[in-house]
């Protein structure tokens, strides 16, 4: 009976823990929250969202790198369809690392070093290979396709919408380690009307270019505690990082930055486009996915099938 007490007794504190961890990420900052759920979607609970993209219609489409799918979602978070190697499209879905749509509704789909381009229901119409492996994929107004990762020691690298290699530029993070620089090399990439915005994972550093690679304004914030401090393990290839620059977009002239500090958790910074800092402030979520005007995709946990919230990110002036 002892047993069986302390047993129940366990439970409940077990409970109260998980409630209380439930309950510590609700953010402030976010308003009209609309939960996408995996529930109903097929294999939905090992679903590990990496990135995502809207079109101008609403629609959401979601990378789940894991398990080499894409999500389509409707405007109000109803999974239309599902992009995988099991898909009947000529060409497969494979560990997709970043998407990003264009103007017309165009999909482009980073899988490892293949950029594949396909139409909103995932058919396949073109693409091309590219000899390194990107983080993150723009496409600006005249379908100009930007890619982010480290190659040849540049950051950024622009290719014609036919695939043609136009120009690299951006500053790697240079560290002795090649790993050590590959791995946390490059946070995220934005496009504005004429220039092409760059955030650093580390140190705080974000950069805006013109489309041909010529930098125009760099802004940073020395006071902030954003040094690297490396855990190496050889065998899990494990690298830890104290603080790391993480997403960007830009809304209205201002840009919003979203990046981790230590013992801080998730942050925001709104800059505008001249490199004035405007104001700081902490953001009450566990993962920050994907910013789009002045909407923001969010997570409260990191689990494998955890739900998607999109909600409204309250400007300020």
């Amino acid at each position: 009976m002892k047993n069986r007490r302390n047993l129940i007794f366990t439970c409940l504190l077990v409970s109260l823990g998980i409630h209380s961890c439930i309950n510590l990420y609700q953010p402030e900052n976010i308003v009209q929250n609309q939960e996408i759920s995996f529930e109903k979607v097929p294999n939905g609970e090992y679903t590990r969202i990496s990135d995502m993209a809207t079109g101008k219609d609403g629609s959401i489409f979601a990378a789940d790198r894991r398990n080499s799918r894409v999500f389509l979602f409707d405007s109000k978070g109803q999974c239309q369809s599902i992009w995988d190697t099991q898909s009947d499209h000529s060409v497969k879905v494979r560990f997709p690392a970043a998407i990003a749509v264009d103007e017309r509704g165009y999909v482009y789909v980073v899988c490892r070093n293949e950029i594949q381009i396909r139409t909103p229901q995932g058919k396949w119409i073109g693409g091309f290979s590219v000899d390194f492996s990107p983080k993150d994929i723009e496409v600006d107004q005249f379908k100009n396709i930007y890619l982010l990762g480290l190659k040849d020691d540049q950051l950024v690298h622009k290719y014609m919408p036919d695939g043609k290699f136009s120009v690299s530029f951006g500053r790697s993070f240079d560290h002795a380690d090649p790993r050590i620089q590959r791995y946390y090399t490059g946070g995220n990439l934005a496009v504005l009307d004429e220039a092409v915005i760059v955030t650093y994972t580390v140190p705080y550093r974000i950069e805006i270019y013109t489309f041909d690679g010529q930098l125009i304004r760099k802004m940073e914030r020395p006071e902030i505690e954003f040094k690297p401090n490396f855990e190496i393990k050889e065998k899990t290839r494990r690298f830890r990082g104290n603080s790391r620059g993480l997403r960007i977009w830009s809304f209205k002239d201002k840009i919003y930055h979203v990046y981790f500090l230590q013992n801080k958790g998730l942050q925001l910074d709104i800059w505008n486009l001249n490199g004035k800092f405007i104001t700081g402030l902490p953001l009450n979520i566990r993962d920050f996915l994907f910013g789009d005007r002045d909407e923001v995709y969010y997570k409260k946990s990191s689990l494998e099938g955890a739900s998607i919230y999109k909600g409204l990110f309250k400007l300020t002036d």
